[in-house]
């Protein structure tokens, strides 16, 4: 038995093939045009960028370079840096017992 589509059903089916398709063929040439287009432009821009920011740290890496030159000066930030530690190891070495103990009691579950 052969059912017999009324003429509204095929043109209900045609219509939305000859919508569909087509606009979903735009929609995807769209898109890859459009993914093309900014992947030219993205990596264009990045490139330059690039040599911009490639040329700027070669500038900041000289003007470093040229602040640490002597021995004199590195000693000197050494010994600073070693200062300001100090507080703090010394503080730890006094308080060592107390320090250890609040930790291990914080970390038994009662």
């Amino acid at each position: 038995m052969k059912k017999n589509r009324s003429i509204r059903v095929k043109f209900a089916i045609l219509t939305s093939i000859f919508t569909i398709i087509p606009t979903l063929s735009v929609i995807a040439y769209t898109t890859i045009t459009l993914q093309n287009t900014l992947r030219k432009e993205i990596v264009d821009s990045n490139q330059y960028q690039m040599q911009w920011a490639n040329q700027l740290i070669n500038d900041i890496y000289l003007r470093a370079d040229s602040l640490f030159i002597d021995d004199l000066s590195i000693t000197a930030i050494s010994s600073v840096l070693i200062m300001a530690m100090l507080p703090a190891v010394v503080f730890y070495m006094i308080l060592q017992k107390s320090i250890l103990k609040g930790i291990s009691e914080g970390a038994l579950k009662q």
